[in-house]
């Protein structure tokens, strides 16, 4: 590898004026001689030193030698005595021999000298470089070393080696050291010197990874400013389209950088301006994706194919396929170019392909493209070319649809006076362009096509209308303009199955999703409070919501208007079941207390025949159980449970261990020795469960100890023996302490000792 002249000066200065003041034993006097060449008198001491052969082959601390030095800087004298002294002339330091350092010499004597004296020509350094790479490349020699060592070795003309310092691996030429190194000396004269001689224009070399790169390609890569370069080697016949491994040519390879010069100088020359990149992009697109539009007016010049369409992804990983030049500057946005690419013939009737991340396929036409990109200037400029206003994709979307749906409501306001069809239906979902900005809420927009006749009671393809969807999303501001526009709003539209229900009206949606105050509009408007729906295979109105959900104030603003407290679902719930079994205390207080039905029955789960106090029970609801209690409901009501019947509230509680509500059963009057079918009592049924505290409260309110009942394994049992049987000594110890008879015996004849 070459070193720059200034560096060796600069160890020269370094080595006799620090070193050899030091009197270091690594250095030599002899350097400083070799350094001080304009002195005669230091010039005849270096001679007696030498001829002594005391200083011959002495080397610095970097292991350069006497001759190095004189070479590199041109030392013709030093150089001379070097060679009377018989100094080897190929010696190497750091695999380079003076003849590498001579070639770059300013000197061509000091060159002629040492190749006289038997330097080799063809002796290459660790880069495979021969001196004929480093007369190419050098910035001080001009065109005489380079002649002087073709002379030489004429086959040294096609060696190869690396540059590493020029990024450039395998397969250079000195050619190519010439055009790549920059600022290179008489670099035209080197060239014609090298064509002369037979040195290929065209050969390829490695460069930064990239195989089959050749001289010119190398220029552009490298954003060399030198043009009167590039006119020279094109002028010589260098392969103006020639391609790397990459697939790229010199003009593709400008178009990405963005080299307006370059492509202008390439474009005298015409090249093939159709070639692409792996990716499908052409100069021409990537002119366009720079939005470089004197690079596209020049590009234009060449009449490239405007047709060839890439495939590519946006921010958001959608797909698009078959985009031409034309689409992706709609897309950019650049009305210059779009003019420019419009007046060159490109088709302004092409669609794209595109491809959500739900992998939903649709084509769009250049309109489309504009208005998704709320480019009205661009979407005036198609509309004044010919392109139909009510153009659709391929799913039936027209602009319109488009610009609903993004709330660009200038491009809307055009498509509207141009003619567009402001009720258009798509054909995938059956919505029109109203619906699309419900969805999205672009209340202004949606202000706007109504102010235009929109049909605010058209229903798509679920049966939602612009109503709907509002109210699912909870849009305010869009609710605000439909509830407000002045149009006859049909509020008791049905919808088709939408996931798990049919049937839903807006009031449905909006006691789901929305404000009692929304709730309350829609049924100023009319909804129907007793409107019937579907939900997980139930049918239900839209009290049930309600009392799930456990919205106090819209179950008000429900009674207020009509609702019948006490219909049934499938099931033969009532709204009061509903907010029973959903633990909803305040709904289920407000329906109590509204009047709701106490005595009707529900199929809750595996409990048959169940009434709301029921359902209190097995939840623990007290607050509920009295006020139950208060309206007249029964707390000795039965029911059946796992075909076990006669089953009261008494029991439930006793089963699910609830104390507190024990206690206020039967401070409400329950009975706490009823049986149930099988003849368990809720003390029987506690003991089973091992149920501790309900035991202690139902002991201590008076239920019998004694009581027997009949069980599948064992007749005739008391509560010791069950106790005995699960093994809960606590229940033991508390029954005995209460009298219990260890000595009784069930049928089998078992004591409860013995369990």
């Amino acid at each position: 590898m070459a070193l720059p002249r200034h560096y060796v000066v600069h160890r020269f200065v370094k080595i006799t004026l620090k070193d050899l003041s030091k009197e270091s034993s690594q250095c030599d006097p002899a350097f400083g001689y070799v350094l001080n060449n304009n002195s005669k008198k230091l010039q005849d001491q270096l001679a007696g030193l030498l001829n002594k052969q005391q200083y011959l082959y002495v080397r610095d601390k970097a292991g350069w030698t006497l001759l190095h030095y004189a070479v590199l800087c041109g030392h013709r004298k030093i150089t001379a005595l070097l060679c009377q002294c018989g100094f080897d002339v190929n010696i190497k330091c750091d695999g380079n021999t003076p003849l590498h350092y001579a070639a770059q010499s300013p000197c061509p004597e000091t060159l002629r000298l040492i190749l006289q004296d038997g330097a080799r020509a063809d002796a290459v350094n660790s880069a495979g470089q021969l001196p004929l790479h480093n007369a190419a490349q050098s910035r001080s020699s001009g065109v005489q070393n380079l002649q002087l060592l073709l002379d030489t070795w004429p086959s040294g003309l096609e060696a190869v080696a690396s540059l590493p310092d020029l990024n450039i691996g395998a397969g250079a030429t000195p050619l190519i050291a010439a055009v790549a190194t920059p600022g290179a000396s008489a670099v035209t004269e080197k060239l014609d010197l090298l064509l002369s001689r037979g040195a290929d224009i065209n050969r390829v070399f490695e460069y930064n990874s990239l195989t089959g790169v050749n001289a010119l390609r190398l220029l552009v890569e490298t954003r060399s400013i030198n043009t009167d370069l590039v006119h020279y080697l094109l002028s010589n016949g260098v392969n103006v389209d020639s391609l790397a491994s990459d697939g790229v040519s010199p003009l593709l390879c400008a178009a990405q950088k963005g080299s307006v010069v370059m492509v202008t100088k390439l474009c005298k020359y015409s090249p093939n301006p159709n070639v692409a990149d792996r990716d499908g992009y052409t100069a021409l697109m990537y002119a366009v994706k720079c939005r470089n539009s004197s690079l596209v007016r020049t590009l234009l010049e060449l009449k490239p194919d405007l047709e060839i369409a890439i495939n590519f992804y946006d921010a958001r990983r959608n797909k698009y396929a078959n985009c031409t030049p034309l689409q992706m500057a709609i897309g950019k946005g650049q009305m210059e170019i779009v003019k420019m690419l419009l007046d060159a013939g490109a088709n302004l009737f092409a669609n794209m392909d595109s491809m959500g991340p739900d992998q939903t396929e649709f084509s769009v036409s250049c309109l489309h493209t504009a208005v998704v990109m709320d480019h009205a200037g661009i979407g005036q400029l198609l509309l004044d070319r010919g392109v139909d206003v009510n153009v659709c994709t391929s799913s039936g979307l027209t602009p319109l649809h488009y610009a609903a749906s993004w709330g660009h409501d200038a491009f809307a306001k055009l498509l509207l006076s141009r003619g567009a069809t402001v009720d258009a239906v798509g054909e995938q979902f059956m919505a029109t362009p109203l619906i699309y900005a419900a969805r999205r809420d672009k209340h202004t927009t949606m202000r706007l096509l109504l102010e235009h006749g929109a049909n605010p009671n058209h229903q798509d393809k679920q049966g939602y209308t612009a109503l709907h969807w509002c109210l699912t999303f909870n849009h305010v501001d869009s609710l605000d303009v439909l509830l407000n526009c002045g149009r006859k709003l049909d509020v008791n539209l049905i919808s088709q199955k939408v996931d798990h229900r049919r049937g839903v009206t807006a009031l449905v949606l909006g006691l789901e999703y929305c404000s009692a105050k929304v709730v309350e509009r829609l049924l100023e408007m009319g909804s129907d409070p007793n409107v019937i729906f579907d939900a997980n295979e139930m049918t239900l109105t839209p009290i049930f919501l309600c009392a799930e959900f456990g919205c106090v104030d819209k179950l008000q603003l429900l009674i207020k208007y009509g609702a019948d407290l006490n219909r049934t679902s499938s099931r033969k719930e009532t709204p009061l079941h509903f907010a029973l079994r959903f633990k909803k205390v305040a709904a289920a207080e407000r329906l109590i207390r509204a009047g709701a039905d106490l005595e009707t029955r529900a199929s809750i789960g595996n409990g048959e025949h169940q009434q709301g106090v029921h359902v209190a029970a097995q939840l623990g609801l007290n607050s509920c159980i009295r006020l139950l209690a208060e309206y007249g409901a029964n707390v000795n009501s039965t029911m059946t449970l796992k075909c076990v019947e006669r089953v009261t509230p008494l029991h439930l509680a006793a089963l699910n261990d609830l104390s507190e509500t024990v206690k206020i059963l039967v401070m409400l009057g329950a009975d706490v020795n009823c049986q149930r079918s099988d003849t368990f009592t809720p003390l029987l049924t506690a003991v089973t469960k091992s149920n501790v505290c309900a035991v202690k409260c139902l002991v201590r309110a008076g239920a019998d100890i004694h009581t027997r009942c009949i069980v599948s394994r064992s007749k005739d049992a008391t509560c010791l023996h069950i106790a005995a049987q699960v093994g809960s000594l606590e229940i033991v110890d508390l029954l005995l302490e209460r009298g219990a008879n260890p000595l009784a015996r069930m049928v089998t004849g078992d004591r409860a000792g013995i369990l």
